[in-house]
Protein backbone atom coordinates (compact mmCIF):
# COMPACT_ATOMS: atom_id res chain seq x y z
CA UNK A 1 0.00 0.00 0.00
CA UNK A 2 1.52 3.61 -0.67
CA UNK A 3 0.64 6.34 0.94
CA UNK A 4 0.90 9.98 -0.38
CA UNK A 5 3.23 12.45 1.87
CA UNK A 6 0.33 14.11 2.73
CA UNK A 7 -1.62 10.82 3.88
CA UNK A 8 1.32 9.93 6.37
CA UNK A 9 1.43 13.45 7.75
CA UNK A 10 -2.07 13.03 9.04
CA UNK A 11 -1.34 9.30 10.17
CA UNK A 12 1.69 10.48 12.15
CA UNK A 13 -0.47 13.69 13.04
CA UNK A 14 -3.34 11.48 14.94
CA UNK A 15 -0.54 10.35 17.34
CA UNK A 16 -1.53 6.86 16.36
CA UNK A 17 1.86 5.46 14.50
CA UNK A 18 5.37 6.99 14.09
CA UNK A 19 7.48 6.32 11.09
CA UNK A 20 10.74 4.61 11.40
CA UNK A 21 12.08 3.55 7.69
CA UNK A 22 9.41 1.88 5.63
CA UNK A 23 7.51 0.98 8.63
CA UNK A 24 4.98 2.12 10.99
CA UNK A 25 5.00 1.73 14.69
CA UNK A 26 1.44 1.69 15.74
CA UNK A 27 0.82 2.20 19.67
CA UNK A 28 -2.36 0.08 20.40
CA UNK A 29 -2.66 0.18 24.30
CA UNK A 30 0.66 0.57 24.86
CA UNK A 31 1.35 -2.39 22.74
CA UNK A 32 3.47 -1.35 20.06
CA UNK A 33 2.57 -3.83 16.47
CA UNK A 34 5.24 -3.33 13.41
CA UNK A 35 3.28 -3.08 10.14
CA UNK A 36 5.07 -3.01 6.89
CA UNK A 37 3.87 0.08 4.59
CA UNK A 38 4.13 -2.75 1.44
CA UNK A 39 1.98 -5.51 3.04
CA UNK A 40 -1.63 -6.24 2.20
CA UNK A 41 -3.70 -3.65 4.10
CA UNK A 42 -5.50 -5.84 7.21
CA UNK A 43 -9.36 -5.04 7.63
CA UNK A 44 -8.83 -2.88 10.73
CA UNK A 45 -6.33 -0.51 8.70
CA UNK A 46 -9.04 -0.21 5.07
CA UNK A 47 -11.24 1.15 7.72
CA UNK A 48 -8.95 3.33 9.01
CA UNK A 49 -8.18 4.67 5.40
CA UNK A 50 -12.12 4.81 4.66
CA UNK A 51 -12.88 6.85 7.92
CA UNK A 52 -9.68 9.16 7.58
CA UNK A 53 -11.23 9.82 4.04
CA UNK A 54 -14.57 10.31 5.54
CA UNK A 55 -12.75 13.08 8.03
CA UNK A 56 -11.53 14.87 5.32
CA UNK A 57 -14.43 15.11 3.43
CA UNK A 58 -16.74 16.29 6.43
CA UNK A 59 -14.33 17.94 8.48
CA UNK A 60 -14.50 15.85 11.32
CA UNK A 61 -11.35 14.41 13.63
CA UNK A 62 -10.11 11.22 13.12
CA UNK A 63 -11.65 8.66 15.43
CA UNK A 64 -10.01 7.16 18.12
CA UNK A 65 -8.84 3.74 17.92
CA UNK A 66 -9.64 0.97 20.34
CA UNK A 67 -11.37 2.99 22.33
CA UNK A 68 -12.14 1.88 26.14
CA UNK A 69 -15.77 2.93 27.12
CA UNK A 70 -16.51 1.42 29.82
CA UNK A 71 -13.98 1.11 32.86
CA UNK A 72 -14.84 -1.58 34.39
CA UNK A 73 -14.82 -4.16 31.44
CA UNK A 74 -12.83 -4.69 28.89
CA UNK A 75 -14.68 -3.44 26.34
CA UNK A 76 -13.14 -1.18 23.16
CA UNK A 77 -14.89 0.22 20.23
CA UNK A 78 -12.89 -0.19 17.16
CA UNK A 79 -13.46 3.32 16.58
CA UNK A 80 -14.90 6.03 18.09
CA UNK A 81 -15.62 9.54 18.87
CA UNK A 82 -15.91 10.00 22.49
CA UNK A 83 -16.86 13.80 22.42
CA UNK A 84 -20.06 12.71 19.93
CA UNK A 85 -20.63 9.35 21.65
CA UNK A 86 -20.38 7.50 17.94
CA UNK A 87 -18.43 4.40 17.01
CA UNK A 88 -17.51 2.35 14.54
CA UNK A 89 -17.83 -1.25 14.74
CA UNK A 90 -15.96 -3.61 12.16
CA UNK A 91 -17.04 -7.05 12.53
CA UNK A 92 -14.79 -9.13 10.52
CA UNK A 93 -14.97 -13.40 9.69
CA UNK A 94 -18.40 -12.96 8.82
CA UNK A 95 -18.05 -15.21 6.09
CA UNK A 96 -16.85 -18.10 8.05
CA UNK A 97 -17.08 -18.58 11.82
CA UNK A 98 -15.39 -15.47 13.18
CA UNK A 99 -16.15 -14.88 16.98
CA UNK A 100 -18.33 -12.29 16.05
CA UNK A 101 -20.95 -15.03 14.61
CA UNK A 102 -20.43 -17.59 17.07
CA UNK A 103 -23.35 -17.91 19.49
CA UNK A 104 -21.27 -16.97 22.63
CA UNK A 105 -19.54 -13.90 20.91
CA UNK A 106 -22.59 -12.85 19.22
CA UNK A 107 -24.15 -12.81 22.52
CA UNK A 108 -21.00 -10.51 24.53
CA UNK A 109 -21.85 -8.20 21.40
CA UNK A 110 -25.37 -7.43 21.84
CA UNK A 111 -24.52 -6.57 25.57
CA UNK A 112 -21.68 -4.22 24.85
CA UNK A 113 -23.69 -2.75 21.98
CA UNK A 114 -26.68 -2.52 24.21
CA UNK A 115 -24.80 -1.12 26.80
CA UNK A 116 -23.20 1.08 25.45
CA UNK A 117 -26.27 2.78 24.14
CA UNK A 118 -28.84 2.35 27.33
CA UNK A 119 -26.22 3.54 29.76
CA UNK A 120 -24.03 5.90 27.80
CA UNK A 121 -25.76 6.99 24.87
CA UNK A 122 -23.70 5.64 22.00
CA UNK A 123 -24.53 5.56 18.74
CA UNK A 124 -22.72 2.23 17.54
CA UNK A 125 -22.57 1.60 13.81
CA UNK A 126 -21.79 -1.57 12.72
CA UNK A 127 -20.24 -2.68 9.55
CA UNK A 128 -18.90 -5.77 8.04
CA UNK A 129 -15.74 -6.34 6.11
CA UNK A 130 -17.89 -6.25 2.78
CA UNK A 131 -19.27 -2.91 3.49
CA UNK A 132 -15.89 -1.94 4.35
CA UNK A 133 -14.69 -2.88 1.10
CA UNK A 134 -17.84 -2.05 -1.08
CA UNK A 135 -18.23 1.87 0.07
CA UNK A 136 -21.20 0.83 1.93
CA UNK A 137 -19.83 1.86 5.02
CA UNK A 138 -18.20 5.03 3.47
CA UNK A 139 -22.01 5.75 2.23
CA UNK A 140 -23.79 5.35 5.72
CA UNK A 141 -21.14 7.23 7.27
CA UNK A 142 -22.04 10.20 4.75
CA UNK A 143 -25.72 9.81 6.51
CA UNK A 144 -24.62 11.50 10.36
CA UNK A 145 -26.10 14.66 11.40
CA UNK A 146 -23.99 17.38 11.61
CA UNK A 147 -22.74 17.63 14.82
Amino acid sequence: MNFTQEQLDKIVASGQFSIVGDTAVHTVNKAVRVQDWTAPPSLEDTAASVLAEFCAEWKFPLPEREYRFEPSRRWRFDFAWPDMLIAVEVEGGTRHQGRHNRHEGFENDCEKYNHAALVYGWYVLRFTSDMVKDGRMAATMRLLPPF
